[in-house]
């Protein structure tokens, strides 16, 4: 019955069009893709949303834009377009996760989390001053515009915020339509988006725009924002703009272009000029382009698409600023994908063949294959060259494609059969999460191909889709270093040779055949010996020496190890056992290889799985349980050290079990039991003063969440919230909940 409510609930609240209105093809170079960030460390987590950048050359400011619910980007794009012309400004119209091309969950902090993103997004990327970035949100949109502009510390504030038809609290705007459906609301949790709880916290002028006949969301509400504004203790500029005779969905956006030339100051400002917005493009598919013949069928063998490949494709495209390298890397990683599936094929026969022994046992999941694949062959997303044949023939394989190193660029984009010989890997872009699981769906979507002598073209418009994605993500978001690296390779191949390689490999690379060491006389076995000591237990105490390990060598004389037993259907059990087992080593140097080789270019999205968890330097940052019993303790007992203690623990990123004890061996104060809550009410004044100090990117007037999201603290105190006890809940900097006692 709740999941009932909640969904009638959610759907009142969110509603969206059950079908996006834009593509990636609808407005062509104009759809961005948005990292999401987590929004208490502020790291990229792998997740997008879109947004349509609309960059004006006249431009001096970015308009933030988020939009009413009900409606998706597709919606909003007109008339953002007509007032990013007349008001001669950029604009970043950003889509909520769950509407439009996204699938996901909608909640208050999925929004807020989006709005967050997409200002990281312009400061981050495109390197937009704070202080050139104007925040603007309608309806719905206007709140989590207004928490943002609220929780911003003083040397990050916005220009101006602009708020159209707000209201108070979400609660407030049902309760004018049904009070029942308010009751339903509360009861399940969603008395959401309380803009009337942040808005004298926003330091930058707000401009407040309402029509006079909005039946939706009253101007009354837009009244009440203004007065708690001028009632402020602090200073607070608010203009009203209201419109007579406009309702809620028809306020003109005439009147918004001259806000923006009323309320923005852009004399003596030169324009802003938005760098590489090619790079961050949501480009339309490519499903035709590689996989189908002139008349639009697909083609039926993987040969045939890779003759249209040589005729219709240049390796020109992998040039910078490596816009078009999406498209390279989409037929390789296909091309790639549709190898492992006749391998795994393979692999899967040997298993049924030998099904009475410890074959079932022994099986290994698809995910773990693919990374085998990766492992052995060499990564379809890295520029490899094949060692033995690289004086006579100076062949390198670039993106999968083989090419003669002196005139790469010029050369047509020729995709080899698999390498006879094993590869040295020169940089190699990191193979996404996501774009793994697109490989896994390929395996699982591939036809009987034991059957075949050629190898079908199997691969299925929407799995071709889903890797151009993950492929123009991963190109995007290269860090600025790691572009240029891989533009200077692709450019001068024999200078990137030098500039990118471990000392061993590049001895080894120039060397001739006849006077280089024969990797295929090392064992396997002394490879094993090597790998125990990065893969026992202690490994970690050896990362010290990671920077002086050759990597790129030990994977290479790893693959040549590999290369004695390659999987086929003629080979008998133990050989198919000797092969899996090899590859598992080479597996595992090749994660050696990902997580402490340089020559590893990993997207931001996509972190570094060793890389120590920090808090955020930046917006939001909340202190922990650990940080507000500390607090409380100095101020009790006067321990100045132990918060700095404190402190230093807490942004060491340790929140667990370990914190609830602290909590709890901290309550008793000078020997006496006291409830968290009233400890909280005793010392708060103190508390706050403290925690602002040590957090300043918390506002003054806002408690880092330990009150229930109805209940407001005050600058001279608190008070509570409608029916709800004060410090019913103290909320965790890790999402869970302590309970506490109510107080007595």
């Amino acid at each position: 019955m709740a999941s009932r409510l909640d969904a009638f609930v959610k759907s009142i609240i969110f509603p969206r069009p059950k079908i996006a209105t834009y593509d990636t093809s609808t407005h062509p170079n104009k759809l961005v893709h948005i990292p999401l960030v987590d929004p208490h460390r502020h790291v990229e987590n792998g997740a997008f949303t879109y947004g349509y950048l609309l960059a004006n050359p006249k431009a001096t400011h970015v308009l933030l834009y988020a939009h009413p619910n009900a409606v998706d980007i597709g919606m909003a794009y007109k008339e953002l377009r007509y007032v990013s012309k007349e008001a001669s400004i950029s604009v970043l119209l950003f889509e909520y996760s769950g509407y439009g091309l996204t699938h996901t969950p909608i909640t208050e902090a999925s929004i807020h989390q989006d709005t967050l993103s997409a200002y990281l997004f312009l400061r981050r990327y495109f390197g937009v001053p704070s202080n050139r970035v104007i925040l603007c949100g309608r309806s719905l949109g206007a709140s989590p515009a207004a928490f943002l502009a609220a929780f911003l510390p003083p040397q990050q504030r916005p220009c101006l915020l602009i708020l159209q038809c707000p209201f108070t609290a979400l609660s407030e705007c049902i309760n004018e339509f049904s009070q029942n459906a308010v009751s339903i609301a509360n009861f399940l949790g969603y008395n959401w988006f309380r803009t009337i709880d942040i808005i004298t916290d926003v330091s930058c002028p707000v401009v407040l725009h309402h029509g006079t006949n909005d039946t939706t969301v009253r101007i009354d509400h837009s009244y009440t924002l203004q007065r708690a504004r001028d009632t402020a203790a602090k200073p607070c500029v608010t203009y009203l703009y209201r419109e007579d005779g406009k309702g809620h969905n028809n306020l003109s956006s005439a009147t918004l272009v001259r806000i923006l030339r009323e309320r923005v100051v852009t004399e003596a400002l030169l324009p802003l000029l938005l760098p590489h917005t090619k790079l961050f493009l949501a480009n339309a598919p490519v499903y035709a382009r590689l996989f189908c013949d002139d008349s639009g069928m697909g083609f039926a063998t993987l040969s045939d698409a890779v003759a249209s490949w040589l005729a219709k494709l240049s390796l020109h495209i992998c040039a910078p600023p490596l816009d078009q390298l999406y498209v390279l890397l989409t037929a390789s990683v296909c091309a790639f994908t549709m190898e492992c599936a006749r391998a795994w094929q393979i692999y899967c026969a040997l298993i049924r063949k030998n099904l009475c022994g410890d074959a079932a046992h022994e099986r290994c999941t698809k995910d773990v294959f693919l990374h085998r694949c990766l492992a052995c062959w060499g990564s379809p997303l890295a520029v490899h060259v094949a060692v033995e044949r690289v004086q006579s023939t100076k062949e390198v394989r670039c993106f999968g494609f083989a090419t003669c190193r002196d005139a790469m660029l010029d050369a047509p984009a020729m995709y080899p059969a698999k390498s006879p010989e094993a590869l040295l890997t020169v940089l190699e872009i990191g193979v996404t999460p996501g774009l793994l699981s697109c490989m896994k769906r390929c395996l699982n979507t591939a036809p009987d191909m034991l059957e075949e002598h050629a190898m079908p073209c199997f691969v299925q418009q929407d799995t071709v889709s889903a890797v151009q994605l993950e492929c123009e993500r991963s190109v995007a978001f290269l860090t600025e270093d790691d572009k240029q690296r891989l533009c200077a390779l692709l450019k001068d191949m024999d200078a990137g040779f030098s500039d990118n390689l471990s000392s061993k490999a590049y001895e080894r690379l120039r060397r001739s055949p006849s006077t280089s060491p024969q990797m295929s006389a090392e064992s396997f076995e002394e490879l094993k010996e090597w790998l125990r000591p990065w893969t026992s237990t202690r490994g970690t105490d050896m990362h010290a020496l990671a920077q002086e390990v050759p990597w790129d060598d030990y994977l290479l004389r790893s693959r040549s190890v590999a290369r004695q037993h390659v999987l086929n259907e003629s080979m008998s059990w133990e050989e198919c056992c000797q092969a899996m087992e090899e590859s598992d080593v080479v597996s595992k140097i090749y994660t050696l290889f990902q997580e402490m080789s340089a020559q590893y270019l990993r997207p931001t999205f996509h972190p570094h799985p060793t890389a120590s968890v920090e808090p955020a330097s930046t917006l939001f940052k909340l202190p922990t349980v650990r940080d507000l019993d500390v607090a409380l303790r100095e101020i009790n007992c006067g321990s100045a050290p132990g918060v700095d203690e404190g402190r230093i623990a807490s942004q060491g990123g340790a929140t667990g079990p370990s914190d609830t004890a602290e909590c709890s061996r901290l309550r008793t104060v000078k020997g006496a039991r006291t409830s968290p809550d009233l400890r909280l009410a005793r010392f708060l004044p103190e508390l706050m003063r403290r925690l602002h100090a040590d957090y300043p990117l918390v506002p003054a007037r806002q408690t880092p969440r330990l009150l229930p999201s109805s209940a407001t603290v005050g600058a001279a105190g608190m008070r509570r919230g409608k029916g709800e006890e004060l410090g019913r809940r103290c909320a965790r900097s890790d999402g869970r909940t302590l309970r506490c006692r109510r107080p007595r």
